[in-house]
C-alpha cells in the first residue's frame, strides 16, 4: 500500500524509496547487528542492549515496507 496519495493515484514511485532502503542496508543495516552483538558480549546494561534489539527490528521492518514500495526498474536492451 502506498503511503503518499499521489503516488498511490497515479502509480509512480516516489524516487526518495529506493535511497532509503538502500541506505538503511548499507549504514544502519550494516552496523547495528554487530553493536548488538558486542553489547551482548561484553555485558552492557540490559537497557542498551534493548534499545538496539528495538531499532534492529525497527530497521528491518521499514526495509521491509520499502521494499514493497519500490517498483522493479525496468529492463534496460
Amino acid at each position: 500500500p502506498c503511503t503518499i496519495n499521489r503516488e498511490c493515484r497515479t502509480g509512480i514511485q516516489a524516487p526518495g524509496w529506493r535511497a532509503q532502503h538502500d541506505f538503511i542496508a548499507r549504514h544502519p543495516g550494516a552496523w547495528i547487528p554487530v553493536l548488538h552483538s558486542r553489547l551482548m558480549v561484553h555485558g552492557a546494561p540490559r537497557f542498551y542492549i534493548e534499545l538496539v534489539r528495538l531499532l534492529e527490528r525497527f530497521l528491518r521492518a521499514e526495509e521491509a515496507r520499502l521494499a514493497g514500495q519500490i517498483k522493479p526498474s525496468p529492463a534496460i536492451h
